[in-house]
């Protein structure tokens, strides 16, 4: 009787500790990935602009926040995967897009 009461001890600890194992596995944090936020913008002479940060309109062009920067026209998207066909139908009178670029290797 001592030896049943051993194994039935140590078949419910192992499925105590699966549910513990299924429970807690779900809720373990991941990795956070690595996107960078940018906007993307036209200007009144149909140029695109990336901007880290949501630029601000002027009367011609847009902006960069106060806690935001620009990074430069269309020669600079393919440095962060962008293409500037994507947003052919971004017009001067559009708010700027945010894109997520991850930056990861």
């Amino acid at each position: 009787m001592n030896i049943i009461s051993l194994i039935l001890s140590f078949i419910f600890g192992a499925l105590l500790m699966f549910l513990v194992f299924c429970l807690v596995a779900p809720l373990k944090e991941t990795k956070p990935k690595n996107n960078v936020h940018f906007y993307v913008a036209r200007d009144k002479n149909s140029k695109l602009w990336l901007y880290m940060g949501k630029p601000v309109r002027t009367s011609n062009e847009f902006s960069p926040c106060h806690c935001g920067k620009l990074i430069g026209g269309v020669r600079y998207f393919s440095n962060y995967g962008l293409k500037e066909s994507d947003f052919e139908n971004l017009k001067w009178e559009n708010k700027p897009i945010e894109v997520f670029i991850n930056m990861e290797d």
